[in-house]
């Protein structure tokens, strides 16, 4: 199975990544990151290209949580007096990073701005602009960015934000302005989900979700990054998320660089396991650094 699935319609930057990545593959656009992790998993696409995380709007949270809620890595616990492994139906195989450019697009004979139609990453990404330029404008969670873009047919009294390409699949809606990110450095990490787990190459990442027992009690997270810290692994990465079951109960992602069958890195997980300072750990996958290709 060769076909990539992505975050649609053609122009959203996932298109861009895995068009840049893979160019002449054949693609799969799906209406949400949720989708294309289930389509991978139903064998319709052989990997998929999910948004991770924004260096302006932070974690992706329409990617993370369907990673948790799918088969997704290799969860480890301590049974029968030993740590066992079982793999999932897909794990995390790669990553890559694209840098990102909104522009605005809309109509300049436009008297009021009402809404800013856009992807709500792309809208975090542009937040100061859009409060300075269209003070109580109505921001409009799209899809995708460019489907913002395609709102605009029906709604001119509004702007959208979207890649610079997207005025090749909207040739009748102006490309107003361009570079509006708050921030010049824009970056988005994305990361393959595929069935095929990848070969050491001594310069990758390993990701990471675990829950902790005891969660209120102090020290609860800090045994585990200790852990980290003693067998000299760096964390890159270190978030936590609602475990969706009770008030204050939370799972924690961790990125840390090796690969998980790095010897320091599998005792030290291992470690972990054994000690009981972890629950429902999963690696969801371990992967080359973007950085280091």
């Amino acid at each position: 199975m060769n076909k990539i699935a992505y975050l649609g319609p053609e122009g959203t930057f996932g298109w861009r990544v895995v068009t840049r990545d893979n160019p002449g593959a054949e693609l799969l656009p799906r209406s949400s990151h949720s989708q294309v992790i289930q389509a991978v998993r139903e064998g319709k696409a052989g990997k998929g290209y999910v948004a991770r995380e924004n260096s302006l709007g932070g974690t992706v949270v329409d990617t993370v949580d369907p990673l948790g809620r799918n088969p997704v890595g290799i969860e480890m616990r301590f049974e029968d007096g030993e740590v066992v492994g079982s793999r999932g139906a897909l794990i995390v195989c790669g990553e890559t990073v694209l840098p990102i450019e909104q522009c605005l697009y809309g109509y300049p004979n436009t008297q009021r701005v009402a809404r800013v139609h856009s992807h709500p990453q792309a809208l975090i990404q542009c937040e100061a602009f859009i409060k300075e330029r269209f003070p109580g404008a109505e921001p409009i969670a799209a899809n995708s960015t460019v489907a913002g873009v395609e709102n605009l047919r029906q709604d001119q009294e509004s702007v959208a934000i979207a890649p610079p390409w997207a005025a090749d699949f909207y040739p009748d809606v102006p490309l107003l302005e361009r570079a509006i990110q708050d921030s010049p450095v824009n970056d988005t990490r994305f990361l393959v989900v595929g069935k095929d787990e990848c070969a050491p190459t001594g310069k990758d990442k390993t990701s990471v979700w675990f829950t902790v027992p005891n969660e209120n009690k102090p020290g609860s997270l800090v045994r585990v990054l200790n852990v980290f810290d003693a067998s000299d692994i760096n964390m890159s990465l270190i978030e936590s998320r609602p475990a969706k079951t009770v008030l204050g109960r939370y799972v924690f992602l961790v990125d840390v660089d090796g690969h998980r069958q790095d010897p320091h890195i599998a005792r030290a997980l291992e470690f972990i396991i054994a000690q009981g300072f972890a629950t429902g750990l999963r690696i969801l996958g371990s992967y080359p650094r973007a950085n280091d290709k």
